[in-house]
């Protein structure tokens, strides 16, 4: 007799099963819901968003290392084009002294020049002086 009441047992319990099912279904997605429980498609959503930020991370990550060893290069430019500015301006400062001195060795040859000059006048007036005396003494 337990077999005829397991038997009308399990034919109500499987009659009952699809009324049933509906109702516990809802108050699971409830509990769900409330407690704000993640399920497959949220996980497949956030794994999804992690995947593109990861793709982004990354490439913003060679983006900044890129830039980094462009400022590396940036800098070791400037302090090479620095160096050759400072060199340039010994240059400069040698040159200008170099003009200078010549400067003043073009006034000193001037003034030589000038006075080598009023000499040889002199020397012509004194020549021709002395020309004047010797065709009166003649």
């Amino acid at each position: 007799m337990s077999s005829t009441r397991d038997f009308i047992a399990a034919t109500f319990s499987d009659g009952l099963l699809p009324v049933l099912r509906r109702p516990v279904e809802d108050v699971i997605y409830e509990t769900l819901d409330q407690r704000q429980i993640p399920n497959r498609t949220d996980f497949k959503e956030l794994r999804d968003l992690v995947l593109s930020l990861r793709g982004q991370v990354t490439g913003m990550a060679s983006g900044i290392r890129r830039l980094a060893e462009g400022a590396d290069q940036a800098t070791d430019d400037l302090a090479d084009q620095t160096e050759s500015l400072e060199s340039l301006q010994e240059q400069l400062v040698a040159l200008t002294r170099r003009v200078a001195n010549l400067e003043q060795e073009n006034r000193n040859l001037a003034e030589q020049l000038a006075a080598q000059a009023s000499s040889a006048d002199a020397v012509s007036a004194v020549e021709g002086d002395d020309a004047d005396v010797a065709e009166g003494v003649k």
